[in-house]
């Protein structure tokens, strides 16, 4: 079972895959990264999850599909849009963190786990419905 702890460290890892595929990462945005994720619940924890895989250099595509595997295992949680506003906050400061390959990576990141959960929630939606039938079906 994934627990929320889990979900906030795949989040910090997934911050240094975005970061990483435009290049090195080097101490200046490490430092402007640690001073958004200080704005958040919880940010000390991501930030020491992201300070982690840049000490252990992880490939960033294992980053991206683990770190969807855990959300998509972890459910639909309002946690998500706290990271939505991290990637926000990081953007809207114009503080060159994230270059154009790690902008693609969000939107991918984004869209990929909203069409998951999309799609589970429809077919949640549908065996409902289904029961709902053969309940009715069966009186």
């Amino acid at each position: 079972m994934i627990n929320k702890e889990k979900i906030y460290e795949a989040f910090g890892e997934l911050i240094f895959a975005i970061l990483r595929i435009d290049g090195t990462i080097n101490p200046s945005q490490k430092n402007k990264v640690e001073l958004i994720l200080k704005k958040f619940e919880n940010g000390d924890q991501i930030f020491w999850s992201f300070n982690y895989e840049n000490n252990h250099k992880k490939n960033w595509e294992e980053i991206e599909n683990n770190t969807l595997d855990l959300f998509l295992e972890f459910g639909p949680s309002k946690d998500y849009q706290t990271f939505f506003e991290i990637f926000e906050a990081m953007e809207i400061e114009k503080l060159d963190l994230i270059g154009s390959k790690g902008k693609k990576m969000i939107t991918r990141f984004k869209n990929k786990l909203k069409l998951k959960f999309s799609e589970n929630q429809e077919i949640i939606l549908k065996l409902k419905k289904e029961d709902e039938d053969h309940q009715d079906g069966s009186h």
